[in-house]
């Protein structure tokens, strides 16, 4: 292990982290980056003052150093995604244009769910992240196929309220999935409510599921918007509401 190195590499990133003018992303940063008062304000210096004391140390091993630098890439690239871009000694660069994808990936022909009850099946919206793909899903009704659309070992449910409308859906997310893993859904305050791949199904009362119709395709598609990261471009969900307490 070069500790100088990661050193260097954990006081840069904490450095230009600090740069990012919004409190929520540098929230995540605290959070899962480098915590407040870990590293003095400007302080790059690749040495360790007290060995065995200095809170550097527990950010310079493989795993640690590893979720830090994950955090570091999404923090940044959520300032890039939101125009906020960097500020430093009154100097700021931030991407004036919102990103308009280069073309529209709407469902021009919705799906038939009127036999999914019948067959055991499930009909939902897809939110894919990392990927230019906002699309229809079907599924056989079951925890098993839900892990394996996400793309996760541990999905979860929660039941949602979404648009100004406040229509009732449920969304199955990967619950171990970390920030880095991509924003997915958002409040009407900015907020992050869900991150990485989503499964966005019908809900009633009783936090049954079943299919979505050709009017919640259109719905939630008008509740959705496009982000782009580099060459990525990924979907997210916005004005979303928490139905239900975890």
């Amino acid at each position: 292990m070069n500790k100088t190195e990661r050193i260097k590499m954990v006081k840069a990133m904490e450095f230009i982290a600090r740069q990012i003018p919004d409190e929520d992303i540098l929230k995540t940063w605290i959070d899962y980056g480098v915590e407040d008062g870990d590293i003095e304000y400007g302080d790059l210096d690749s040495t360790i003052r007290d060995s065995g004391s200095d809170p550097i140390e527990k950010y310079i091993s493989d795993d640690k150093l590893e979720e830090v630098m994950k955090t570091f890439i999404e923090v940044v690239r959520n300032a890039y995604n939101e125009t906020i871009g960097l500020c430093c000694d009154g100097v700021q660069d931030y991407r004036e244009e919102e990103y308009t994808p280069p073309s529209e990936s709407v469902l021009f022909n919705y799906p038939n769910t009127e036999n999914d009850a019948a067959m055991g099946n499930i009909t939902g919206y897809m939110f894919i992240i990392g990927k230019f793909e906002l699309r229809a899903a079907t599924v056989p009704k079951s925890i098993e196929s839900y892990k394996k659309l996400i793309g996760c070992d541990n999905v979860g449910f929660r039941r949602i309220l979404l648009g100004t409308t406040k229509q009732p859906y449920g969304v199955f997310y990967d619950v171990d999935c970390k920030p880095w893993g991509g924003i997915s859904g958002w409040d009407v305050h900015g907020n992050v409510m869900f991150h990485g791949n989503l499964f966005v199904v019908n809900v009633d009362n009783d936090n049954n599921v079943f299919s979505l119709t050709e009017d919640d395709f259109k719905f939630i598609r008008n509740c959705s918007d496009w982000y782009s990261s580099g060459e990525d471009a990924y979907p997210h969900l916005g004005w979303i509401e928490y139905a239900d307490e975890q």
